[in-house]
């Protein structure tokens, strides 16, 4: 037996205290029956979008590189994420309540996901920092930093300020003893749990993990929501100053033309076609701004996405940390499935505001049908 600690647990019906520990045949079911599909789905449209973004219309980008970089993160997160049901469904297969479930979600399960995720959050701001980079001089510092140390400094500070929550759970064995009053027995049952480690309780651990939860779900959140709600106040106010000197083209000097034609070139600067230095003309123009919209959008929506799913994971830890029901294990599987959601919709996200990527597939599908 592994050295783990024990909680008893005294119950008069065992069904219900299963469903106490957040186990019910609609969860169970749900996790068994439907995640599977949805995560390795998942999985494989990240591997697919990760294959996209390799192609040539998508290099020399930063935004791309740095996609490239999350598709691949989401992939492996949302792949781990599909074995959910290893333990969270009790009432279909019985190794789901053995150590090995446990282990497996405390050493293996919870270090990958978690990191990937945080690594991805702080993508997010990456992306949403060089974005603002186009419309306010304040960010201008967004675009000094190149792809790859962003990519390499994110994951190093990931790991690192993660380190603390490899620590946190470890299986626990619950000895639950069922009392029959008709029969005047007790029956008892051992079954495995996530439990709070040593380290948890520790005056050490309480002065890391409070401070990393505030960095890794807190501020991260804060941030891209602010950002977020930047982001689309400054696309308004850009948009609004075009309109300003479209209209008055007219009866405006050189100066109007100049600051008309800057404007023009921040916005191209962001746009999702690699090959735009070769183009001339004003309808490349236009279809370059359009081009720039639709990537302001995509970047919009995930970051949108991402506020939804650091909600969920913020409400199931402060919840969590307070009390120990059924409405903390709901939460907690609400969280795992907003974050399988969040990041299998990558693919989708990317299809309906990047024409290169649409054109991609599009081409791709065709060749499959001919």
């Amino acid at each position: 037996m592994p050295k783990n600690q024990t909680n008893e647990t005294l119950v008069y019906d065992y069904d219900e205290f299963l469903t106490q520990i957040g186990s019910t045949w609609f969860w169970d079911g749900f996790f068994l029956f439907v995640m599977p599909f949805v995560g390795l789905g998942g999985s494989a449209a990240n591997a697919i979008s990760f294959y996209v973004f390799c192609q040539k219309e998508f290099q020399n980008q930063k935004l791309y590189a740095l996609l490239r970089f999350y598709t691949l993160t989401s992939c492996i997160g949302v792949f781990m994420s599909s074995f959910d049901f290893y333990f969270y469904s009790r009432r279909f297969l019985w190794f789901t309540n053995t150590y090995g479930a446990f282990f497996f979600n405390a050493y293996i399960h919870e270090p990958i996901t978690n990191t990937c995720y945080f690594i991805n959050s702080v993508i997010d701001t990456h992306i949403l920092l060089d974005l603002l980079s186009i419309f306010s001089k304040r960010f201008k510092f967004a675009q000094k930093i190149s792809a790859p140390k962003a990519i390499i400094s994110t994951v190093i500070f990931c790991i690192v300020v993660n380190i603390p929550y490899y620590f946190v759970i470890e299986p626990t064995l619950i000895l639950i003893k069922v009392v029959d009053i008709d029969l005047n027995s007790t029956k008892s049952i051992e079954i495995f749990d996530s439990g709070e480690s040593a380290f948890a309780h520790s005056t050490l651990g309480r002065s890391l993990i409070y401070p990393v939860f505030f960095i890794r779900d807190i501020l991260t959140l804060a941030t891209n929501l602010t950002l977020n709600m930047m982001t689309v106040s400054e696309i308004k106010l850009f948009l609004r100053r075009k309109i300003q000197f479209n209209s008055s083209s007219g009866k405006s000097g050189g100066s109007d033309q100049q600051q008309q034609q800057t404007m023009d070139s921040n916005s191209v600067s962001f746009q999702d076609n690699s090959n735009s230095s070769t183009k001339t003309g004003s309808n490349s123009v236009r279809k370059a701004k359009k081009a720039d919209h639709r990537a302001m959008k995509m970047v919009c929506t995930i970051g949108f996405l991402s506020t939804i799913n650091n909600l969920a994971v913020i409400a199931y830890l402060v919840y969590g940390n307070f009390f120990v029901d059924l409405i903390t294990a709901t939460l907690d599987r609400v969280h795992s499935i907003t974050g399988v959601l969040k990041f299998s919709s990558n693919f989708l996200v990317f299809y309906l505001f990047n024409e290169n990527f649409k054109g991609f597939i599009k081409s791709k599908l065709s060749f499959l049908k001919a």
